[in-house]
């Protein structure tokens, strides 16, 4: 039988080790980020956007004009908070709290925002869009 101060330091120690690890461990190449699969082209021209999720938080990715270039920005507003929504047709961010707009770059077109999107760099890797948080 395990004696319960012997159990309480296993379980510390366990513990320790578990947010040691998820701090410094993982997927990150030198503390340079991560880079994360939101989905693949054929998706992107299907649905108009991917979203996914990033260790900076989350991400979503539209078309930026013709020639098959691409954006990844935060989707979080940056004047109140609230998630923007890709508007296909309009080719633009629009925050559905207080209206402000964003460009597919995340550049703020109409306020009350203030301040740009934040953006990813993104790459296409064959037909998989990766993104760089």
């Amino acid at each position: 039988m395990v004696k319960r101060r012997k159990l309480i330091s296993y379980t510390a120690f366990s513990t320790a080790i578990a947010v040691i690890t998820g701090c410094f461990g993982g997927n990150s190449s030198n503390g340079q980020g991560q880079t994360v699969n939101v989905g693949t082209m054929a998706d992107l021209k299907t649905k108009g956007e991917l979203k996914g999720n990033t260790p900076k938080g989350p991400v979503t990715v539209v078309p930026n004009g013709g020639g098959g270039q691409i954006s990844a920005v935060n989707p979080t507003c940056t004047h109140n908070g609230c998630q923007v929504e890709w508007k296909k047709a309009n080719g633009k961010f629009v925050c559905p709290c207080h209206g402000a707009e964003f460009a597919a770059t995340g550049k703020v077109l109409k306020g009350p925002a203030k301040k740009n999107l934040p953006t990813y760099a993104t790459q296409v890797s064959g037909n998989n869009v990766l993104v760089k948080a």
